[in-house]
């Protein structure tokens, strides 16, 4: 399935609305028909009329002409062509099967289109709406579909396919707004729904027709009987778009709106206009005449051939699928560490082979996503992206790569050698000063993982050399490993004995551990796999005193299988948890310039790189495609002619697009004479490949076995082509440890290990993928150059790079690097879609600033943070809990029974000490009488009986000391323990708040991704609680506001301080006026005297009284005002996080406001207990159910608020009484029947047996 944004509104309506007659329609084929939840709403029915998809594509109903789009701006893209094509054999099987075969076929096409669409209608047909600054996307009433059914390609080939043009505008359902779709869930949907429509007319053709299938390539599957070079055939217009998807580098491209775009770009490119006249009827004769040539059988022969057999439709079960979706080679995490729900989809379409429906295919990924077998993924912040997921046992092996670089850096190793040691193994070898501090890192005292992790051409090569030298020296075995032959022959030529990441394995279970203190070099990190990293780490770990070396660039190209350990590494080192070198000089390119433009594209500044390449005159635009490659082969010819094949580079994305230019180059070399004579065929990546004399190859895997020394990523130039094989000679001596190697003889110069005899087995022969063994030299892959180095170099731009990608293609040369930069042009004609109006350096400028996910799933899973913690308030609270018991009310209570024990024991005492005393008191001569005698035996008993009683208090107070002794003693243990453990509950406190932050912001996160409920419900509810409770902490950091004391103290102090001049001022006048009144010179006057007097007494105490206010108010005022300043201090001191925490807030509120519905309505399927102990169970009728809705949202509602939680929702009578006249209502009131008004009056009526009764 293809997606094609159109976006020139006068285009479409000249090209497409006339479709009729023009090109959807077309001639001989069948009219449009309408389809789509939202079309159905606007009343568009059954066969597409051309005014009513001109006024929907302009905005306007085109039932009622109202206006849909007023208040929004103009729409640059109109619609969307969403196109489901046929298998290649199943088109064939149309045009040249029997009749009712066809006709079996074409409704099979049809059902399989309808169905994708739905599927695509259910999960895509949304837009957005903007709440407090988050964007997020919401539901819409479905879509507008024009379907148009075509049989040809351009080309005349039988293709089926379905054109189904669907309008940008929806009608949202929460405000009823029309408004334009939102894109993006198109893209990301857009492989499954492709998948789903493969399923569906895999199951359609095999229960109807009985067909068989074969093997899956790329989510499709061709009918079983056709041999391949019949399709080939019927496939003109396949190829040529294929081929352009290679040359463009589509493949590997994992983002869906990327790679949809390249599909647009392809088809345009390779699109011819179409010829009117190629109706089926008139090229039936045609396609006999191709199906005789390659002995296809037609009619009921073709049916018997490929029809009515026996497949399996047996449906396979959950078991088998999900096993084949976690399978580590072939499943969702094999080549990427995470997978959308889509993925799941496409891939269970794949396995299914058509042997289920979609509701089974959707029930079994709602099945996988829920299950023990995957994690959820925190999404990326600006939810534009799919809702992701891993494999729990990807995620097991990351940790255990985690864990293994943990545990490997926790060693400690001493320095391998002294300074004098290091500058002695410079000798020979210029460094330069960071070199040096960069060997002193690899070899000095520290942990067992040492990284250098610097930009590409900046010395990493001569530094390990230099230091492998050092550990050689000093005893210690040093083995280099890389994923790539290329990066190998790199260490090797450093002098570091080296071998593949998948040798290594292999010599790992065959040998053993490494030798004891081996020195293993990673180089080119970035391009290793997870497993691989295991590989590794687990050899160092299994090493003896082993220590680990890894070199690279994380932000180069990354491996083709899922990774992440270069991007862990990097992060391990900026927080100084493992050594880093750090190297400064690029010591590869030679211009300033060239230098400071990769500088910025590695940084991310891909505008600001462009524009210093573009005035330097690096970039380059020829027009057109064709010219501007044209342009790069004749440029990369003449720098061949001064340098040398070997040492220019030809650069690109894919292998299509090198052997492209291995052809326009090998027709110049061709002219010149340089390569001539017999040619030998052999496989190429887009067809067969010529091999002539003066040729330059590259091989893609060993040759002659393990111990040849060529390799993947080996060059050599032919010097002769016999039918048996080529003569090549290999650019450098090849990396073997044995002196004679098979198929070699000495060339000229006596150098027999150069000159090597290819058989022709293995040109002609292919890798078990179906790759080629040897391809064309003059033009690489990118990634398959990484590492290495030329004097110059070409890249070749598309729409295919990345920025790391693009960083590696610019910076392979020492000389700066010219990228050609191009971009597909199409020819538009009839249904043409219009082409991308930016210029070709626009399109790798978009592309050169996007940059891949290269980290581990562990960074994006909540739960990695979430068992680190549990685990260590685990370790700490079962530490505390050993803690002694408080003996705090036992000491009390022990304290209390001594004190009991000791004064019953002080009564005892007492008692018996006045026993005594009173016999003691008796005169002796007492007993000489009777009574004397009974006196002193009643004096004896009251004595025994003091003992006793004293006696029997001597237990209790021994035993209550001791029970006081011991509690006093477990106090003391308690007080010990706190002293050596009491941390721990400051710590645990600490852990568990960085525990609720953690999942707070990840639910901050979900939300602003508009995908709040990732982690369910009771995740926002307890987050929302959190940033509540932490806003609340802040406020109370915060001094109350005592402006208004503040204001009312001043306003004080300024009335006493203007009292008190005003007093002042009277008393200056009163006694001025008393000093005037005995002043005079003729006689006393004692009225203004003493009114003088009286004045002077009462300014003095108006000013004694202000100034008493002043003196009183003035500290008042200085304290309220350092108050409110130090209020102000702390106010703005946390008003960033006030801030923060109140934006959260309100996105989280938000997002429990927006789901409640949905939540609601889950519930409606799945009653809750708290609702159903609440509202009872789930009404019947639908009016019952509404009622019981409207309920449950308002509990629902008080629960997210923190009013009331599922464990305090209690019966709820009233709410049932409603449900229940809401489900139950009461019947209607008949009506009552006419009658005739009885005028007996009432008491007369009364005797004939009226019922009064209620």
């Amino acid at each position: 399935m293809t997606l094609t944004k159109l976006a020139d509104a006068e285009y479409l309506l000249e090209s497409v609305v006339l479709g009729v007659e023009e090109y959807y329609v077309g001639v001989g084929e069948a009219p449009g028909v309408w389809s789509g939840r939202w079309a159905g709403e606007l009343g568009l029915v059954g066969m597409v009329e051309a005014d009513e998809l001109r006024s929907l594509l302009d905005g306007v109903d085109p039932v009622s002409g109202e206006g849909l789009t007023v208040g929004l701006p103009d729409r640059k893209v109109r619609a969307v062509d969403v196109t489901f094509s046929a298998p290649k054999s199943v088109s064939v099987l149309w045009a040249l099967g029997s009749g009712p075969v066809a006709d079996a076929v074409m409704q099979a096409h049809g059902e399989a289109v309808a169905t994708a669409l739905g599927f695509l209608e259910g999960h895509a047909s949304v837009a957005r709406r903007q709440v407090d600054g988050v964007r997020g996307r919401v539901a819409t009433e479905g879509l507008a579909v024009a379907g148009f059914v075509h049989r040809t390609s351009r080309e005349g080939d039988p293709q089926l396919h379905s054109h189904c043009l669907t309008v940008n505008l929806t009608r949202r359902v929460e405000d009823g707004r029309v408004v334009a779709l939102d894109c993006w869930p198109l893209y990301g949907w857009a492989r499954a729904a492709g998948s789903v429509y493969q399923a569906e007319l895999q199951r359609s053709l095999s229960l109807r027709l009985g067909v068989e299938w074969g093997p899956d390539r790329s989510n499709t599957r061709e009918i079983a009987g056709f041999e391949p070079g019949q399709l080939r055939v019927f496939s003109k217009r396949s190829a040529l778009i294929e081929a352009e998807l290679e040359r463009m580098g589509a493949a590997g491209v994992a983002d869906p709106g990327v790679r949809a775009r390249l599909d647009d770009v392809a088809s345009l490119a390779t699109r011819a206009a179409k010829d009117r006249g190629l109706t089926p009827n008139a090229l039936v004769d045609r396609w006999k005449d191709e199906a005789a040539r390659t002995g296809l059988p037609v009619g009921g022969a073709l049916d018997r051939a490929v029809c009515f057999g026996a497949p399996d439709v047996e449906a396979p079960s959950f078991e088998t699928l999900a096993g084949l979706l976690v399978d580590p080679d072939a499943g969702l995490c094999a080549r990427s560490a995470r997978f959308s729900e889509a993925d799941v989809v496409e891939h269970l379409c794949a396995h299914a082979a058509g042997r289920l429906a979609l509701e089974e295919i959707e029930e079994y990924a709602f099945r996988f996503l829920s299950s023990d077998a995957v994690v959820r993924l925190v999404p990326k912040a600006e939810g534009r992206g799919m809702r992701e997921w891993s494999t729990v046992a990807h995620r097991a092996l990351e940790d255990r790569v985690v864990a293994l670089v943990d545990q490997v850096a926790s060693r400690h190793r001493p320095a391998l050698a002294d300074a004098a040691v290091l500058e002695a193994a410079e000798v020979g070898v210029v460094l330069g000063a960071d070199q040096r501090e960069a060997v002193g890192v690899v070899c000095g005292a520290g942990g067992g993982v040492r990284c250098v992790l610097a930009p590409a051409g900046f010395g990493k090569t001569a530094m390990v050399a230099t230091g492998s030298r050092v550990a050689a020296g000093a005893g210690r075995p040093v083995l280099g490993v890389a994923t790539t032959a290329k990066a190998v022959a790199e260490l090797d030529g450093a002098g570091v004995d080296s071998m593949t990441i998948a040798a290594l394995r292999r010599a790992f279970d065959r040998d053993g551990p490494l030798e004891e203190g081996t020195v293993l070099v990673l180089d080119e990190v970035s391009q290793a796999s997870t497993r691989d990293a295991e590989t590794v780490l687990a050899a160092v770990a299994g090493c003896t005193d082993g220590e680990l070396w890894v070199l690279g660039d994380p932000r180069q190209g990354q491996p083709v299988l899922a990774g992440g350990l270069a991007d862990h590494l990097a992060g391990k080192v900026a927080a100084g948890e493992v050594p880093g070198g750090v190297l400064v000089e690029n010591r590869r390119q030679v211009d300033g310039e060239d230098r400071e433009a990769l500088r910025l594209l590695r940084d991310g500044g891909a505008e600001a790189s462009q524009t210093i390449r573009t005035e330097q005159g690096w970039e380059h635009d020829c027009g057109s495609p064709s010219a501007s490659r044209d342009n790069l082969a004749d440029t990369a010819v003449a720098d061949m002619g001064r340098h040398g094949p070997d040492r220019v580079a030809v650069l690109c994305v894919s292998h299509s697009d090198a052997e492209d230019l291995a052809n326009r180059i090998r027709h110049r070399l061709t002219a010149d004479g340089v390569i001539r004579g017999p040619a030998l065929e052999g496989q190429g990546w887009a067809g067969p490949r010529q091999f002539q004399e003066g040729d330059r190859v590259l091989f893609h895997t060993r040759y002659a076995g393990r111990d040849s020394g060529i390799v993947n990523g080996t060059t050599a130039t032919i010097e002769s082509v016999e039918p048996t094989g080529l003569t090549v000679r290999l650019d450098t001596k090849p990396a073997t440890r044995h002196s004679t190697r098979p198929d070699t003889r000495p060339d000229q110069e006596g150098d027999v290990s150069r000159v090597v005899i290819v058989e022709a087995g293995f040109v002609v022969g292919t890798r078990p993928d179906g790759s080629p063994n040897l391809s064309h030299a003059w033009a690489r892959t990118i990634d398959g150059a990484q590492g290495g180095t030329w004097q110059t170099a070409h890249l070749l731009g598309t729409p295919a790079l990345d920025q790391y990608r693009g960083y590696v293609g610019q910076s392979r040369s020492r000389e700066p690097t010219h990228t050609w930069n191009t971009t597909p042009a199409p020819a538009v004609d009839h249904g043409g879609i219009p082409a991308d109006d930016r210029e070709p350096a626009e399109q790798v400028l978009v592309a050169l600033n996007r940059t891949p996910d290269a980290s581990l799933a562990a960074n994006s899973d909540p739960y990695t943070l979430d068992r680190e913690l549990r685990t260590l308030i685990d370790e700490h609270e079962a530490v505390l809990a050993d803690r002694p018991p408080d003996q705090t009310e036992q000491i009390a209570a022990a304290e209390g029974a001594v004190d009991h024990a000791q004064l019953n024991h002080a009564a005892a005492t007492g008692q018996l000490d006045q026993a005594r005393a009173s016999r003691d008191n008796v005169n002796p001569l007492g007993l000489l009488t009777r009574e004397g005698r009974a006196e002193r035996r009643v004096l004896d008993l009251n004595i025994e009986q003091a003992q006793q009683q004293y006696e029997d208090t001597l237990t209790p107070l021994t035993e209550a000391e001791a029970a006081l002794t011991r509690a006093l003693a477990s106090q003391t243990d308690r007080a010990d323990f706190d002293r050596a453990e009491g941390w721990r509950s400051t710590e645990v406190v600490d852990l568990q708040r960085r525990l609720d932050d953690h999942w707070a912001h990840v639910a901050v996160t979900c939300a602003q991704a508009d995908d709040p409920l990732a982690y369910g419900v009771d995740v926002l509810r307890r987050s929302l609680a959190h940033h509540t409770d932490r806003l609340d902490l802040l406020d109370q950091q915060i001094p109350p506001d005592r402006s208004r004391e503040l204001t009312d103290a001043r306003h004080d102090l300024a009335a006493a301080v203007d009292g008190r001049d005003r007093a002042s001022q009277d008393l200056r006048d009163a006694r001025n006026r008393l000093e005037a009144a005995t002043a005079s010179r003729w006689r006393a006057q004692p009225i203004e005297t003493a009114a003088a007097q009286a004045d002077i007494g009462i300014s003095v105490g108006q000013l004694r009284d202000f100034t008493t206010v002043e003196v009183r108010l003035r500290p008042v005022v200085d304290q309220l005002t350092q108050h409110q300043q130090a209020r102000q201090a702390i106010i703005d001191a946390v008003a960033p996080e006030q801030g923060e925490l109140t934006r959260s807030t309100t996105v989280l509120r938000n997002a429990l406001e927006s789901t409640l519905h949905d939540r609601v309505e889950a519930m409606v399927l799945d009653p809750p207990e708290h609702l159903v102990r609440a509202l009872g169970a789930l009404p019947e009728t639908d009016d019952g159910r509404d009622a019981w809705r409207r309920h449950a949202a308002a509990i629902e509602h008080r629960i997210d608020t923190g009013a009331l939680t599922p464990g305090t929702v209690r019966h709820d009578i009233h709410a049932r009484w409603h449900i229940s006249i809401a489900n139950n209502p009461l019947p209607p009131i008949p009506a009552s029947p006419t009658r005739t008004l009885d005028s007996t009056p009432l008491p007369g009526r009364l005797h004939r047996g009226t019922d009064l009764s209620l």
